[in-house]
């Protein structure tokens, strides 16, 4: 199912997943995403899987978190077509599921992409 790694950077196995064919979010991009029947997984791989605690926020004089994960994959036509609020995260060990609220190439050379996210 999942390739191994390539890096031990990227050891978390992850599926991204994507809303089916036919199904968009409305205007409010709120209700095709909650109905589990509406996703398909899209593309499995190993990602480094950052979790970002409210102590990083406190500390940084934030008073809530923006996001809650940081997902970095490596650069592939797969992995940079991935966009809010039609694609999200899978955790394969845990199964938390994150909402996408960003994703861009991470560095100038193509190595990585960098996927921002709230669960």
């Amino acid at each position: 199912m999942f390739a191994r790694p390539f890096s031990a950077q990227y050891r978390d196995p992850i599926t991204i997943q994507t809303l089916k064919d036919g199904v968009s979010p409305n205007e409010m991009g709120e209700a095709a995403v909650f109905d589990e029947a509406n996703w398909q997984d899209y593309f499995p791989c190993f990602a480094e899987v950052i979790v970002k605690g409210t102590r990083d926020f406190v500390r940084a004089g934030m008073a809530e978190a923006d996001i809650t994960h940081i997902i970095r994959v490596p650069y592939s036509t797969e992995t940079i077509a991935v966009k809010p609020l039609t694609y999200r995260v899978l955790l394969g060990v845990t199964g938390e599921k994150i909402h996408i609220t960003e994703a861009y190439r991470r560095d100038a050379s193509n190595r990585e992409v960098e996927i921002l996210g709230v669960n």
